[in-house]
């Protein structure tokens, strides 16, 4: 329970499963087609050639079975991850699973996206001081912070940039260095649900938004407030935006990333989030903490992608018999989540440096904060 265990975020990762395995029957087909340039018969047809070409084909044959070895072995690998998703699903309490599809379907008539003039968004108070966090750790106390006001709140910190350097989203669709002028940079934190009835009420941070999210991007109505609560702060195309949120709030985060914006999406922090389902769409610098008997990031029974913009942060969450609340539920919790920030600003994993490197140095000196109520 004292380490965490990072995978993907390396420039070397660029392949899926399934373009692993097109190779690999490309690999084979070159192979069968120069095995068939040896067969006895064609030596009676220009045989000098054909003995220089069984020379020189030796090696060549050596070097693709050794590719198609290669390939064989990086799929296997691929496939006993999510072997070990699946026994990780094993060792968790499924005795939710009934009650949370009762639930989908008593919410599905109300899953139609709510339209702006239903969403209510306006600032707490006047804007304050802040200084930009420097580390995993930093940006999880304040998501913490916002998700215990006692009211539904989305968190907002600008930074003025002046010279527009380089940052986190350099690799994303719509992020690249020198192709807009310099604009601002904002934060914007989302709490996880808060509401679990499943009736739509006044929160938007509800079951109902979860389920919404879940189905995909622009569904959900805590989707729509984040929005707005983007649009009141200001941010324009210019701007970029580093997005971070818990459970629901992680998914409504990586559904906004998936998707082209008015503004330019630098970067994603999920924390307890099950955000697979956009294992495709997502192009930003990301990373993903997630507890390994946390039974909500397993939600979207599937893996994390492994590629070079995303990498994913496991442990086991240390939970106490003592505790009334069930383990599943002391897994999922940001206070638990804050001592594996802290494990993953410590670790050395290059991967998990790379990407971390881009997510800290997002933001730096003294910003502004502002707090948005949301409401239905």
């Amino acid at each position: 329970m004292g380490d965490v265990t990072a995978f993907g975020g390396e420039p070397q990762i660029i392949a899926t499963l399934l373009e692993i395995e097109r190779v690999q029957a490309c690999l084979g087909s070159a192979y069968s087609l120069l095995q068939q340039q040896l067969e006895l018969p064609d030596f009676f047809q220009l045989p000098l050639k054909r003995i220089g070409l069984a020379l020189e084909i030796g090696p060549v044959l050596e070097r693709l079975e050794f590719l198609q070895q290669a390939c064989a072995v990086a799929a296997q690998q691929y496939f006993d991850g999510e072997v070990q998703t699946a026994s990780a699903f094993e060792n968790l309490d499924f005795a939710a699973i009934p009650a949370i599809a009762g639930v989908f379907a008593a919410t599905s008539g109300q899953w139609a996206p709510y339209r702006d003039s239903q969403i209510k968004v306006e600032p707490t108070g006047l804007a304050a001081p802040v200084q930009s966090a420097n580390s995993l750790a930093a940006l999880l106390t304040r998501l913490e912070r916002t998700a215990s006001a006692g009211e539904p709140m989305v968190r907002i910190e600008k930074y003025s940039s002046a010279f527009g350097a380089a940052g986190p989203g350099t690799a994303g669709n719509w992020s690249s260095p020198g192709s807009f002028q310099a604009g601002n940079r904002y934060i914007v934190y989302i709490p996880g649900t808060q509401a679990w009835s499943p009736i739509a009420g006044k929160n938007p941070l509800d079951l109902t938004s979860n389920l919404q999210a879940m189905a995909g991007p622009t569904k959900a109505s805590s989707e729509a407030a984040v929005q707005r609560a983007i649009v009141n702060a200001g941010v324009s195309k210019r701007d970029r935006v580093l997005l971070v949120g818990h459970s629901q709030g992680g998914m409504v985060a990586a559904n906004l990333a998936s998707q082209p914006q008015n503004y330019k999406v630098a970067g994603l922090v999920t924390i307890g989030s099950p955000i697979s389902q956009l294992n495709q769409e997502l192009r930003v610098p990301t990373i993903s903490l997630q507890h390994t008997n946390d039974l909500v990031p397993k939600l979207d029974l599937a893996q994390n992608a492994l590629g070079k913009d995303w990498v994913t942060v496991e442990r086991e969450a240390p939970v106490s018999s003592s505790n009334s609340k069930p383990a599943v539920l002391q897994a999922h919790e940001l206070s638990t989540y804050r001592g594996t920030a802290l494990l993953a600003d410590q670790s050395t994993d290059a991967g998990l440096a790379r990407i971390r490197e881009l997510i800290t140095d997002f933001a730096s000196g003294q910003g502004q904060v502002t707090n948005y109520r949301i409401s239905r």
